[in-house]
């Protein structure tokens, strides 16, 4: 049930008069309220950014009802103020809530209402008020709430977008009948394409970190919306502000973890909205490869040529990543820069696994783009047999094998015969 709060002394019941606040004298605020709602105010923003939206209207409203019964005079500035900011929040909580499940527009505008009692020209509420009655179908009151926002704030463009819809509404179907959650979305959108109108202009002055940080800002604002409830708009400005930030921060190698964790994040964050987003999966497959997690990216670059076969940049990028891995394949052969070096037989199976992976890889794009992959099979096979040949050759030269264990370390004098052969026929 909605409360509204008391407006004057001759509304403080005389049921209330009888009790005995433990910080006060009978129906006083008590001395320790404006500390507790500004505890309530903390904690919903928490639970709120959690995704608990119904916990976080129980804290707004808990708070709230412990001071409702106290004549509003009695106040004053500073709780009043609280106050409304309270009252703004849960409605904008309930009108989120409000988009897949209707009946609830109800308590949001209950509480816009309390809010303009304490504040009859605070934009937010009229604004928020408007939006519950546009998702109720009141396109004449919802237009005349838009209407009063813009007379006080004649750049509100949120506002006037929300006016023409409802004029719009009232020209289609003048009694009022429409569809329901035609109001909240703009509301719901605007700040997080305010900061990612703001990414793209430092990312294009090529101020990447400060880019991350605005889109991710952008990405915040529409965190604390469950997933069910979010409309297509804003899944999909999240899932650009996600992919937006990951980008930047592949760009941001200077900082520790940017290019490779952080930006991971960033991208997973998108695929969790849009699992074949193919923008997110090849950005992520990036992290990966800067992190040298090869077979994650791999796996990611395949992923996005198997969506898009003419992607020449994933393409590239396997390209890139077979020749690192094989970089990062040397090292360990010479043994690397500290620490105990590779047993023989566990680099002649990595390299005997990398050279099987390509072969995966380039038979997967074979498929992929429709080729003969028989004819690909036989192609390796023949390039296989010369590599043997190639091998075997390298290693009956002592000279040649001296040349060898001086590139690969000691490490290569530790194979056999067919471990040498085996390993330089893959590699």
């Amino acid at each position: 049930e909605v409360l509204v709060p008391q407006v004057g002394a001759e509304n403080a019941s005389s049921e209330v008069g009888g009790k005995q606040d433990a910080k006060g004298s009978a129906g006083s605020l008590p001395s320790d309220a404006l500390p507790a709602l500004e505890a309530a105010k903390t904690e919903g923003s928490r639970l709120f950014q959690e995704g608990k939206l119904g916990d976080a209207v129980d804290v707004y409203e808990q708070s709230l009802h412990a001071i409702e019964d106290i004549p509003v005079q009695d106040w004053g500035a500073d709780v009043r103020r609280i106050a409304v900011a309270l009252y703004c929040n849960a409605a904008h909580i309930l009108l989120k809530c409000a988009v897949s499940d209707p009946p609830t527009s109800e308590r949001a505008l209950g509480m816009a209402e309390k809010a303009l009692a304490l504040d009859p020209t605070n934009v937010k509420a009229i604004f928020r008020r408007g939006c519950a009655h546009g998702l109720a179908r009141r396109w004449r009151a919802a237009a005349d709430d838009f209407a009063d926002v813009l007379h006080a704030e004649p750049s509100n463009e949120a506002a006037r977008r929300e006016l023409q819809k409802m004029q719009s509404k009232l020209a289609e179907s003048p009694s009022e009948v429409g569809a329901v959650g035609v109001s909240y979305v703009e509301e719901e959108v605007a700040p997080a394409e305010a900061f990612k109108a703001e990414g793209t202009k430092l990312f294009q002055e090529g101020r990447f970190f400060d880019a991350y940080k605005a889109w991710k800002q952008g990405a915040d604002e529409l965190e604390g919306i469950p997933v069910e409830t979010l409309s297509e708009k804003a899944r999909k400005l999240k899932v650009a502000l996600c992919n937006n930030a990951a980008q930047a921060l592949l760009r941001c190698t200077e900082v520790e973890g940017a290019s490779t964790e952080r930006a991971r994040v960033m991208a997973q964050k998108a695929l969790a909205l849009d699992p074949g987003n193919v923008k997110s999966l090849f950005r992520r497959g990036c992290a990966y490869a800067n992190a040298e997690k090869w077979e994650l990216a791999s796996a990611d670059f395949t992923k996005v040529l198997e969506l898009e076969p003419g992607n020449e940049a994933a393409a590239r990028e396997l390209v890139r990543l077979e020749e690192s891995r094989s970089s990062s394949l040397a090292v360990a052969g010479r043994g690397g820069s500290g620490g105990s070096s590779p047993s023989a037989a566990s680099v002649v199976a990595a390299a005997k696994q990398a050279s099987e992976r390509l072969r995966r890889e380039v038979l997967s794009l074979a498929d992929a783009a429709s080729a003969d992959v028989a004819r690909w099979c036989q192609r390796f096979n023949k390039v296989q047999m010369q590599a043997s040949e190639w091998a075997r050759h390298q290693i009956s030269d002592p000279d040649m094998v001296s040349d060898l264990a001086e590139v690969w370390g000691p490490v290569f004098n530790d194979m056999d015969e067919k471990q040498k052969e085996d390993f330089l026929s893959s590699y």
